[in-house]
């Protein structure tokens, strides 16, 4: 096309027309879709762009609710299913237990954990014989695997209480406690 023969599109705007030649518009906007596309705003295929995982840690807060006043917790045995991708973050075999810490109310007692990954569900136990009252027990540092993405949601709210103790070893004071799971990520 010769300088006199070109195209244009005519953009009109408040108070005055624009004549853009086609060529230029067009060069303009394979340049924008380029740059939008190597920043990760489009993607091809017409998807949504891909979500990039920074996450590498999860952490799990246990807190003990709904404990009699006056009662205190000095065994709990609880388990909860891990979402895929999220694992221990230290496991030894089924050996979880480096990946629980006694915290809040209960720091200093005795944990232990373990974890079946067939099923995903980690089983841990909290013996403290002075008893703790409602309220944080237990933090748990969860791996996650490269490529993951996971929320809050994909956790449980709840873990699963399967034997809890008050100090004077008697489960029934303690029928409708309830144990929910706070996660943070890092």
């Amino acid at each position: 096309m010769s300088r006199e023969q070109k195209a244009y599109v005519f953009i009109y705007l408040p108070g005055e027309t624009v004549a853009v030649p086609i060529v230029t518009l067009i060069s303009k906007l394979v340049i924008l879709t380029l740059l939008l596309s190597l920043t990760g705003c489009v993607s091809a295929g017409g998807g949504a762009a891909a979500r990039v995982n920074t996450t590498t840690r999860a952490i799990l807060k246990l807190t003990a609710h709904n404990i009699p006043a006056g009662k205190s917790v000095s065994a709990i045995q609880a388990s909860l299913q891990l979402p895929v991708g999220v694992t221990p973050g230290v496991l030894k075999g089924n050996d979880a237990s480096g990946s629980v810490v006694a915290s809040g109310l209960a720091a200093g007692a005795m944990v232990a954990s373990s974890y079946n990954s067939e099923t995903r569900i980690m089983t841990y136990g909290v013996v403290f014989p002075s008893g703790f009252p409602a309220g944080e027990f237990l933090t748990i540092t969860c791996k996650v695997a490269d490529g993951t993405v996971v929320t809050a949601s994909d956790f449980p709210a709840q873990a699963k209480i399967t034997q809890i103790l008050d100090s004077s070893m008697s489960a029934d004071s303690l029928r409708g406690a309830t144990c929910p799971v706070a996660v943070t990520f890092q």
